[in-house]
């Protein structure tokens, strides 16, 4: 490629496609603001374990020492 040619651009141009010409499954919870803020209490706890965890200094290291995420 020529050094001058960005990376991204190629890497946009390759998934045009798949974005606009992919079939994608709609979930009907998705259309239903009520049903969405269920789904989305049921996995608040999820969510924020999971931030809890990716905010970790040193998570391989934690990890290999045996530390599971809370």
């Amino acid at each position: 490629m020529n050094p001058s040619f960005p990376a991204e651009a190629h890497t946009v141009e390759r998934l045009l496609p798949t974005i606009f010409e992919a079939a994608y499954v709609e979930n009907q919870w998705m259309n239903d603001r009520q049903a969405l803020d269920r789904k989305l209490e049921e996995r608040i706890e999820i969510i924020t374990t999971k931030d809890a965890w990716r905010n970790k200094r040193f998570k391989r290291l934690r990890l290999l020492l045996g530390e599971k995420p809370a």
